[in-house]
């Protein structure tokens, strides 16, 4: 990427998730018709989980939540 000038930001991958692929499936047979804009979130549960001292429970590094 550093040839190409290309910075690549990734989150938390799911793209093999079977609802990602089921979405997917579904752009790409044109059930959904002509797709303009996508904006996703997905949430569990884990913030019940977390640890005190993990950087998802720090508001210095999560201030808005996760």
């Amino acid at each position: 990427m550093r040839k190409g000038g290309v910075t690549l930001g990734l989150g938390y991958n799911r793209r093999l998730h079977p609802e990602t692929i089921k979405l997917r499936d579904m752009i790409r047979s044109g059930e959904l018709g002509t797709i303009l804009h996508v904006e996703a979130t997905m949430t569990f549960p884990n913030v019940l989980f977390i640890n005190p001292g993990h950087w998802r429970a720090d508001k210095a590094e999560t201030p808005l939540g996760a």
